[in-house]
């Protein structure tokens, strides 16, 4: 799964090529962690709605950024620098439109999958990256450690309180 794009094997796999992409040693050991606390640490908390989904990504994703420190953000996500960087631009007019279309607390299993599953990109959202309800979930409990930095990783962890965790994430325009 890491010998990268052009090995000979995973050119032969019937993998779609916006995943074979991915398939190279950048993108080890955050696929290692992120494995490792989903079956050993973090509960699945990532519940039927939006927003739960959101934050138990981000929670898996923000404790991966702790554990693995030094690496850049976007092999993290596991995305392309491109790919960051366009999430990173776009990331209040992503939520704006989640708010005003009033999906946070929405029970849609198919604006869910579109959030949070592996693809191409985030359906409906043009030249996206795929998952970037992930992405917006690592931001919303950034900004809630960054309001309570007496918290540990396990206090995060263990934290339930959606509304408290949300009432910290206030994005900025960028122009």
């Amino acid at each position: 799964m890491y010998l990268g794009m052009d090995n000979k094997i995973i050119e032969k796999l019937p993998y779609p090529e916006y995943f074979k992409f991915k398939m190279s040693s950048e993108y080890l050991m955050p696929d290692i962690a992120q494995s490792w606390l989903v079956n050993n640490v973090i509960e699945n908390q990532s519940g039927d709605d939006f927003l739960s989904n959101m934050l138990y990504y981000g929670k898996i994703l923000y404790v991966v950024d702790a554990m693995l420190p030094e690496m850049e953000n976007h092999y993290k996500m596991r995305y392309t620098q491109l790919e960051y960087e366009w999430a990173e631009v776009s990331e209040y007019n992503i939520w704006q439109h989640i708010v005003v279309e009033e999906w946070i607390y929405s029970k849609d299993m198919k604006l869910i999958v579109r959030y949070f599953n592996e693809g191409p990109t985030t359906v409906g959202l043009e030249d996206s990256p795929a998952r970037i309800g992930q992405y917006l979930g690592w931001k919303i409990i950034k900004a809630f450690m960054e309001k309570n930095p007496d918290l540990t990783l396990l206090d995060l962890i263990a934290e339930n309180n959606q509304s408290k965790i949300l009432k910290a994430y206030k994005p900025k325009e960028i122009n």
